[in-house]
């Protein structure tokens, strides 16, 4: 997610350069263990301001971006599975550590313990699901390789839109695992922009629908 944001967002961008130098700064407070407990407290109060606000602009843009990435993958998924009856519903959940004020308060014992900040958007999480299962837990490298490829062209479809420009699109070694009907639908698909692929094998019926590229071989 902050690799998309950053690059498209000037305000997620500062935001987040920002949220790092205070978050930073708030581990060596907590964990210097000569510094008086008042003045830790005294100084926390302080920066505990600015972590809040830039750590609100970076949860908000996150949950945007996943909504966002949420309404596009029906459509991509179903083009990556055109031969299915029914495509799989691919589904993104955000788990953000939400980080206010009482809960800043709450956790100040153990975050002085441990010397670390021990909520916030560096501790937030999201899970992929492919028909409300885990794919991490419960997917073969077939499927979560279809799921990456399916999120990598939504975030493309994201920067598009947000930069009015086209992005190129990396893929390596995306045919492994993938059966032939899989692998045309992805060529269809990627052959709509710029795109590098790296195989350690090419698929001979595939070689066909790639006429047009420039193919390097490495020896």
């Amino acid at each position: 997610m902050d690799d998309v944001l950053t690059q498209t967002d000037p305000t997620y961008a500062k935001a987040h350069a920002v949220y790092h130098k205070i978050l930073t700064q708030r581990n060596r407070i907590l964990g210097d263990r000569d510094k008086p407990l008042q003045s830790k407290l005294n100084e926390l109060a302080y920066w505990n301001q600015e972590l809040l606000k830039n750590g609100q602009i970076l949860q908000t843009s996150r949950q945007e971006l996943i909504n966002y990435l949420n309404n596009k993958l029906p459509q991509i998924v179903k083009n990556l599975f055109p031969l299915s009856p029914q495509s799989p519903l691919l589904t993104l959940i955000y788990r953000p550590s939400l980080m206010n004020e009482e809960r800043l308060k709450s956790h100040v014992d153990a975050e002085l313990a441990s010397g670390l900040t021990l909520i916030g958007p560096q501790r937030d999480d999201f899970e992929v699901l492919q028909d409300a299962k885990n794919l991490t837990a419960y997917g073969s490298r077939g499927q979560q390789r279809t799921a990456v490829l399916a999120l990598r062209l939504a975030q493309l479809s994201y920067i598009k839109e947000k930069c009015n420009e086209e992005p190129l699109l990396l893929l390596d070694d995306i045919f492994s695992e993938l059966d032939e009907a899989h692998r045309e639908a992805i060529l269809n698909i990627v052959g709509e922009q710029q795109t590098i692929l790296t195989a350690t094998e090419l698929p001979e019926e595939l070689k066909n629908t790639l006429q047009k590229a420039k193919i390097i071989n490495l020896a």
